[in-house]
């Protein structure tokens, strides 16, 4: 194309190369005030999310805990409309509903991540969250296994390897012990990433990290 051609395509009046008047959400006539209903704005969430490179499990939290949400307040309704009795409605029917303290917990960081999220891109001036607590979790220690335990449980991992899966079973447990490794971590590693070498181990960590162990 020469530079005759390429100044017309700029210069055209119905051109995507011709920028946005404004990139603020409310001056622009294609995200105006009725677009912004919940269903709406869950989807450009998730969207940002996506396009900032959120990991899978969080896209997946984001599908679920937002999807929860749609349970108790219309998708239709104006996020403007939505108030803060209905998010603590919402967080006491989860807590009613059977769930921990700590996905409860899960599900008030979300909806506040979201919900700050709308404030941010001017489709809200204010947070229903603003008001809410985050609900309160146990402290609790993490639980681990003792010298004898461990032990116990490689000696038996170990009789068991006669088998494929046995011993397919006593290297995941060995990998465990060695490495303190998450379970995902683990399910989803990948033999390339593994140095016999070194005696090391890339894998994708929490937050799309890559770390060795």
């Amino acid at each position: 194309m020469n530079s005759t051609n390429q100044a017309r395509l700029f210069q055209a009046k119905d051109s995507y190369f011709e920028p946005p008047k404004s990139s603020h959400p409310q001056n622009n006539s294609s995200t105006n005030n009725e677009e912004h209903t919940l269903k709406q704005a869950i989807k450009d969430f998730k969207l940002r999310g996506k396009t900032e490179g959120r990991a899978k499990k969080t896209m997946e939290q984001y599908d679920y805990v937002l999807g929860r949400l749609l349970e108790k307040i219309s998708e239709d309704r104006k996020v403007e409309t939505v108030e803060p009795i209905e998010i603590r409605k919402h967080l006491a029917y989860l807590m009613d509903d059977g769930l921990a303290d700590t996905s409860v917990a899960i599900h008030y960081r979300v909806m506040r991540a979201f919900f700050n999220w709308l404030v941010d891109v001017n489709y809200l001036s204010k947070s229903p969250m603003d008001k809410i607590k985050e609900p309160k979790t146990p402290d609790k220690f993490p639980k681990f296994l003792d010298k004898k335990q461990v032990e116990t449980l490689v000696d038996t991992a170990r009789n068991w390897r006669r088998t494929w899966a046995g011993y397919r079973n006593f290297i995941v447990i060995i990998t465990f012990l060695d490495t303190g490794l998450r379970l995902n971590e683990l399910v989803t590693s990948k033999l390339e990433n593994l140095n016999l070498e070194q005696r090391s181990l890339k894998v994708n960590g929490k937050g799309a990290k890559d770390r060795k162990v």
